[in-house]
């Protein structure tokens, strides 16, 4: 993460005044890395798929416990890095174990649930970690111990954003707004369960109640203070176009990531598909195996691609050219 000066800042009243804006790169993997101070070297490392995981606990015993943004709880031989135990804590852990004795015997005790700025400023990037639900709750192991977590009702949440009526302009101030004074308040008290959907998901945007709640504070006993004294009615309705705007954007990506993902299964899948496209060479007609130029095989791909004509859409253009 770097940090970015914003220009001709001016403090506000409430918000977040710290005068720099945040740059995440997007595909960053985290792990954790045991390094030998003596000699200056990595010992041995265990790679997650996410950057922001959990604290680390360390014991007489050998043992390195740490858990992460996936949702599992896992310990470590210290000395070697050999994965001793993992257990599935249903949702991430962000805090670091605590180790503690009772009686001569130990436990080991940790605050599952999200936590931290890393899923706020990163927005929905912090979901390539793996495990988005936040079930917050103490956890407590020892050797021997036979309590099992119930299980979780199944929750799907659903992206239907209003469409798209504002123009670009509207849509960019409501952008510069909603990063300093919005992105760091607690959406999810206010019904958005998901740390990285937060409003996106609101059924709030297709009515005005969504200014009730950031110019009025109907949120308010949740923790959503009032935005009346710092934002008008005109600058709210600039932040909710921005809102609609990226959850349109959310909506089109996971569509496509979808419909990419039953195209691989297919393809793994069906004897049919594999003896004939899937054992083809990528870029050569599927009829006479002749290459073919890029531009026809766009022309022909039938992945729902829609802003592959774009400098944005690059990357959805070659995934066409490679699977064809």
């Amino acid at each position: 993460m770097t940090y970015i000066p914003v220009k001709d800042f001016k403090p506000a009243s409430m918000g977040w005044n710290v005068g720099v804006a945040t740059n995440n790169p997007r595909d960053v993997r985290g792990y954790l890395l045991a390094w030998d101070p003596v000699n200056q070297k990595e010992v041995w490392r265990a790679n997650y798929l996410g950057p922001w995981n959990g604290g680390v606990l360390t014991t007489a015993g050998n043992l390195v416990v740490q858990g992460n943004a996936a949702g599992y709880l896992s310990a470590y031989r210290a000395d070697t890095g050999e994965k001793l135990w993992s257990m599935s804590a249903q949702t991430a852990v962000m805090a670091a174990p605590v180790s503690y004795e009772i009686d001569g015997e130990q436990y080991i005790a940790v605050l599952a649930g999200w936590g931290g700025g890393y899923p706020l400023l990163q927005g929905r990037d912090s979901g390539k970690s793996g495990n988005e639900r936040n079930v917050s709750r103490m956890l407590v192991f020892k050797l021997g111990g036979s309590a099992t977590l119930p299980q979780l009702e199944p929750r799907q949440l659903v992206l239907n954003p209003p469409a798209e009526t504002a123009d670009a302009a509207t849509v960019a101030t409501g952008g510069a707004l909603f990063g300093p004074l919005l992105q760091r308040v607690p959406w999810r008290e206010c019904g958005w369960r998901r740390r990285r959907a937060r409003p996106r998901a609101s059924s709030f945007l297709g009515n005005d109640f969504f200014y009730e709640i950031v110019l009025n504070g109907a949120m308010k006993d949740n923790g959503m203070a009032p935005f009346k004294s710092i934002l008008d009615h005109q600058k709210a309705e600039s932040i909710r176009a921005y809102v609609i705007h990226r959850a349109n954007e959310d909506k089109r990506t996971e569509a496509a990531s979808q419909d990419v993902a039953r195209w691989r299964r297919k393809e793994v899948a069906d004897p049919v598909w594999n003896s004939a496209v899937g054992n083809r060479r990528p870029g050569r007609d599927q009829q006479s195996g002749r290459k073919m130029p890029a531009e026809s095989r766009l022309a022909r791909c039938k992945l729902p691609c829609p802003r592959r004509a774009s400098q944005q859409g690059l990357f959805d253009s070659l995934l066409c050219m490679y699977m064809h």
